[in-house]
């Protein structure tokens, strides 16, 4: 009887060290944040944007939308990127939760579109600087574009 109450107790403390090591774990806010994103999309923002998702990683979060009905053209994306940028800017340098939770752990944060037939046509990224503020990252929205046109990401 006694070595079953041993081995029992064995078992309840090898579980409880696999539940506080493993999925147990509180997940870190960031995540949290990616999967209500998640768990919500695909949603309509206005009559043109649809938020597909998020993605994290240590590097990045990044939000992916669908402009519905645009059709990508050289010509036009760098308008249409210029306009973005400017309007996204504005939004960054807003205090929300969430923007000051991604600043503080040093993320670098894009907006990803896609046309409407599924093809990325504007990247825009922003990275924290010393100081801890966002700032236009217009080298990592192209290195990201070039990976996306050799099918690297």
């Amino acid at each position: 009887m006694r070595k079953l109450l041993y081995f029992d107790f064995k078992i309840i403390i090898l579980l409880f060290t696999i539940c506080i090591f493993s999925t147990c774990q509180p997940k870190d806010e960031i995540q949290q944040i990616c999967d209500t994103t998640n768990s919500i999309s695909p949603v309509m923002i206005d009559a043109q944007t649809e938020l597909l998702g998020a993605v994290y990683t240590d590097a990045f979060f990044a939000y992916n939308y669908k402009l519905k009905d645009y059709e990508s053209d050289e010509i036009q994306n760098m308008i249409v990127q210029v306009l973005m940028e400017e309007r996204l800017e504005e939004q960054v340098e807003k205090s929300n939760e969430e923007l000051d939770l991604l600043r503080k752990k040093g993320l670098n944060l894009g907006y990803q579109y896609k046309d409407k037939n599924d093809e990325f046509c504007l990247l825009v990224f922003f990275s924290v600087n010393q100081s801890g503020e966002y700032y236009l990252n217009k080298e990592l929205g192209q290195r990201m574009g070039e990976m996306y046109k050799k099918k690297t990401l």
